[in-house]
């Protein structure tokens, strides 16, 4: 059984390219980020990748779902770059190892089977994903993802 954590979490800023259509092709993204990066802003020593889910997957269209594939930085954001502020509070925070093509069913799970047992209702803040380790420096086996669900407030 996945372990959930739930964290409060400091405000979070983000810089990266903007990502249009399903999630789980939101690799593009990313690759014409780092392309970006090598042609001059690099990440700084300790920047994680972020990716940054702006809608609900669940009630918008494959087509018209907008997501971020970024950096957790303090760069500017020059265009093409694009910035998200993700707002501090309370996140339940699953830790997903392996491929990246299991995190779709990291989520059902989360949304499915944790969330409905757990008392909490999920919050209008964005979910996003930050990536502890890349293809670049792991094997798929290897690779290591945190999932952040944003929560509402405890009731008292």
């Amino acid at each position: 059984m996945p372990q959930v954590e739930i964290k409060r979490l400091p405000a979070l800023r983000v810089v990266g390219i903007e990502h249009r259509g399903p999630y789980e092709r939101i690799g593009r993204a990313f690759d014409e980020l780092h392309a970006h990066l090598a042609r001059g802003q690099a990440r700084g020593p300790g920047e994680k990748l972020v990716a940054v889910y702006l809608d609900n997957a669940a009630a918008t269209p494959p087509a018209d779902l907008h997501a971020l594939a970024g950096v957790a930085s303090a760069m500017a954001a020059d265009p093409p770059l694009k910035e998200a502020l993700i707002e501090a509070g309370e996140y339940a925070v699953l830790r997903h190892a392996g491929p990246y093509a299991g995190l779709g069913g990291a989520y059902e799970w989360l949304f499915g089977e944790w969330l409905p047992r757990s008392g909490r209702q999920p919050d209008d803040r964005p979910c996003y994903e930050i990536y502890l380790n890349t293809p670049a420096d792991a094997a798929p086996d290897d690779l290591v993802t945190e999932i952040h669900l944003p929560l509402r407030p405890a009731a008292p």
